[in-house]
């Protein structure tokens, strides 16, 4: 077997290509985790930026709702087109649950966000539900007065982002 001199008449034994394959390998293993967590900041910003647009286009939803509320004269309420009577009865257990939560309702019964709103997938809804009356916040029960009530509705706004993926729901409840 031959061996070669270097210049300096010494053997080399190319220790220095395998430490620089080494250090060649680490080097190509960090660039491809610096990669891999670059892709993911990405992703997850992507998926922080839809939901963002969706909680935004369901307050924009929410807020409508109020409006449409506080406004003097109010719509019927008929149990469709996103204005329902929340009515629960003691012997129905359905009945005590919220309309947009019961078995075969859809998003698509509720009103649609009148607004222009943009880069969504789909356009925010929201319902209203008429609540039974209540006493307003320090009122008086005097035997002799009547007791005044106030009308309450609470009001429930979906919206999704920029993908189905991102879904945000909102509520409110108003006095008034």
């Amino acid at each position: 077997m031959k061996t070669r001199r270097g210049l300096n008449g010494k053997k080399q034994t190319g220790t220095v290509l395998i430490v620089s394959l080494v250090l060649l390998l680490v080097l190509t293993i960090l660039g491809l985790s610096g990669m891999q967590a670059s892709g993911l900041q990405e992703r997850m910003a992507g998926n922080l930026h839809d939901a963002s647009l969706a909680f935004l286009a369901a307050e924009a939803a929410l807020r409508e709702g109020e409006r449409l509320v506080s406004s003097p004269v109010l719509p019927e309420f008929e149990n469709r087109d996103g204005l329902y009577v929340y009515a629960p009865t003691e012997s129905d257990y359905d009945s005590a649950i919220p309309v947009w939560r019961r078995a075969g309702w859809s998003w698509d019964q509720a009103r649609a966000y009148q607004g222009s709103l943009q880069n969504l997938s789909a356009a925010p809804r929201y319902v209203i539900e008429e609540l039974p009356r209540v006493l307003p916040p320090g009122a008086s029960a005097a035997a002799d007065e009547p007791l005044p009530d106030q009308a309450v509705y609470r009001i429930t706004a979906r919206a999704r982002g920029g993908s189905d993926a991102s879904e945000v729901i909102l509520q409110s409840i108003y006095m008034r």
